[in-house]
């Protein structure tokens, strides 16, 4: 029987991306940045629900950057609030995991946003992926 690595945990997956982003070889882009000039990071990893990701979001204002962390590195994208001229152009269930949800949107290889079923958020496709300091 094969074994299962255990996922890495958020406190781990939020040290390892602030390192990255404070001493990391490469600039990490957070591309949402707030009205007060602030640029909000919610850090996630793939076996969190995207319900529980949307609660951290409206708890810093309700649009965020995101870091999904991997094991060996991490995905950045953008959580915001849908307003009523956005497109829609795929729905998800809220209680899809962060890493089905990244894996359905590298499958669809689009430009654009992503609106959850019942909620007012839109989700960027990634803006970059990050090696780890």
């Amino acid at each position: 029987m094969a074994r299962v690595a255990p996922g890495l945990d958020r406190d781990e997956a939020v040290r390892r991306v602030a390192l990255a982003i404070a001493v990391g070889p490469a600039t990490v882009d957070l591309p949402y940045e707030g009205p007060d000039g602030s640029r909000p990071l919610v850090v996630t990893t793939p076996n969190e629900y995207l319900s529980a990701v949307i609660e951290r979001v409206e708890a810093v204002g309700g649009s965020a950057n995101i870091a999904l962390a991997f094991a060996k590195n991490f995905t950045v994208f953008t959580i915001t609030r849908k307003t009523d001229d956005t497109k829609v152009e795929d729905e998800l269930n809220r209680d899809i995991s962060m890493g089905m949800f990244h894996l359905r949107a590298q499958a669809k290889r689009r430009q654009g946003s992503f609106r959850l079923r019942n909620a007012a958020a839109n989700i960027s496709q990634s803006v970059g992926e990050f090696a780890y300091a």
